[in-house]
């Protein structure tokens, strides 16, 4: 379990001083199941779909929800295939800014 938020951190993006964005892989079809899961949870965080083909996005959370965001996606990883997407940095504010 900690391999996988370490992978995750690996594939995180912190967009300013109190966002960071964590970018994962999941499959196509379960894009809006987690988005429901983590904007309804609290509100958490925010999922955008980076490119819906290939199921990227990134789940972005306040520095006060990212262990609850980090607990969230552990525990749903498996149900929702969820894979860290580490990206080099100019792909990140590829997709991040013109999102």
């Amino acid at each position: 379990m900690e391999n996988f938020k370490l992978e995750l951190s690996k594939a995180s993006f912190k967009m300013d001083k109190d966002v960071i964005a964590y970018v994962i892989y999941i499959n196509s079809q379960k894009i809006g199941l987690l988005q429901s899961m983590i904007e309804s949870y609290e509100g958490i965080g925010i999922v955008r779909t980076l490119d819906e083909s290939k199921g990227l996005l990134s789940v972005l959370a306040s520095n006060n929800h990212k262990e609850i965001v980090l607990s969230v996606l552990e525990e749903l990883r498996i149900a929702l295939s969820i894979v860290p997407a580490p990206l080099p940095e100019e792909e990140y504010s590829r997709y991040l800014l013109n999102t």
